[in-house]
């Protein structure tokens, strides 16, 4: 099988590519590396196909089985940079790699998404069927990328939309802008764990491996269920309110409790989600369970960077300190 991975040296394309070429699957990689330098673990393998998705032609694209589509504004605070840019790239740009993959006769495209489409919600647990509500350029961009997707999905070209809840975990490209990533490797450092809202906000959690294990079930697998081709990854044993998953980081790390500003600010984008769907769709998957664990593994593999203080205190491991910087790079 041939796999084009965009976005593939990124905090989740670089594990998607490994787990893919453990499987044996013969793996292309785009990739603009505006966060090669985060790289902590390994070496890049030689297989870059392209540094920009939007210039693929169909021709490029003619000869794969498969394309999982990564790349684009990671998060809401790289979103808001440029609204408009956001909707170009996370949107417009996906939807045209997409019928350019049809045209080449791709038989299937994996596209992730994001929980964060479900925004502000209500105390109830959101499934796919319900109303997508995005509060943000980031959400609003990747909702309108899986309606462009939806009237794309056919016979001949099978679409699958992965939403994906709050990641965190290890990585050979660490991200600290992911906020129980960014309280482990604090933690790591045997410093108090501070949040800038008040902590009730509800999120979904899931590890990293998670996520990229899903990718590449949907990416080689066919599903058992042939509804909408839209499923959360979402472990059910990782929702919990912000301030519930810091005082259990905290007392994983044993560090102090907490620290939540005098004036705490209201999150919100607060959601409940059910990934049940996927497990339906497919049987062979299973989601992690030991939150507990997995943040301890988070933890350890921050304080395996031996240059982790001088790593924060550059921002090494933030998406838009890094976007920042290689754009004023570009203009220099």
């Amino acid at each position: 099988m041939r796999v084009l991975v965009t976005g593939a040296r990124g905090y989740v394309g670089s594990k998607v590519v490994a787990q893919l070429q453990g499987a044996g699957a013969a793996v292309a990689e785009v990739d603009s590396e505006w966060f090669a330098h985060a790289r902590v673990t390994g070496n890049w393998s030689q297989n870059l196909y392209g540094t920009d998705f939007r210039m693929l032609t169909v021709d490029d694209l003619s000869g794969f089985d498969t394309i999982i589509h990564l790349a684009g504004y990671s998060n809401d605070p790289m979103g808001w940079l440029s609204p408009q840019e956001t909707y170009a790239l996370n949107e417009t740009e996906a939807a045209a790699l997409a019928l350019h993959a049809k045209k080449a006769g791709v038989k299937r495209f994996v596209l992730s998404s994001t929980c964060s489409v479900y925004g502000e919600a209500d105390d109830s647990e959101k499934n796919e069927m319900d109303d997508a509500a995005p509060i943000t350029p980031y959400g609003a961009a990747k909702l309108g990328a899986e309606r462009a997707l939806l009237a794309l999905h056919d016979d001949s070209f099978n679409v699958a939309i992965l939403r994906g809840a709050t990641a965190f975990g290890p990585s050979p490209v660490p991200r600290t802008d992911l906020l129980l990533n960014e309280l482990c490797a604090e933690a790591a450092l045997g410093r108090p764990l501070q949040l800038q809202s008040d902590g009730q906000s509800w999120r979904p959690f899931m590890p990293v491996d998670d996520f990229a294990r899903a990718l590449v079930a949907a990416a080689v697998q066919t599903p058992q269920t042939d509804d909408l081709p839209i499923w959360n990854i979402a472990p059910p044993d990782m929702q919990m309110t912000v301030r519930e998953a810091a005082t259990r980081a905290a007392r994983v790390a044993k560090v102090p409790s907490p620290l939540f500003p005098s004036q705490s600010a209201a999150d919100r984008r607060s959601y409940r989600v059910s990934g049940t769907k996927f497990l339906n769709a497919f049987p062979n998957f299973a989601y992690s369970t030991d939150f507990d664990a997995a943040i301890a593994a988070t933890i350890q593999s921050y304080a395996a960077i031996a240059t982790l203080q001088n790593d924060l205190s550059n921002d090494r491991f933030v998406r838009l300190a890094s976007f920042k910087r290689a754009q004023m790079a570009k203009t220099a």
